[in-house]
């Protein structure tokens, strides 16, 4: 998964700049979501089970959440 996301750059257009696009338009689709950051592991970590995830906060009136 790292090395699809170009390891994590953000320096130039690629696939982490689009995961970064869609999780913005994310946040301005989905009524009460405030703020939404893909995380990206350590790259070269040697723990299998680590991945990338995401961290989505919301205002907490939204019971579909």
């Amino acid at each position: 998964m790292m090395n699809g996301l170009d390891h994590g750059r953000t320096a130039s257009p690629g696939h982490m700049t689009e995961v970064l696009q869609s999780v913005k338009n994310g946040v301005n689709t989905f009524p009460g979501v405030v703020s939404s950051t893909p995380a990206c592991r350590f790259a070269w970590a040697d723990i299998h089970h680590i991945g990338p995830t995401a961290i989505v906060v919301e205002n907490g009136h939204s019971p579909a959440y």
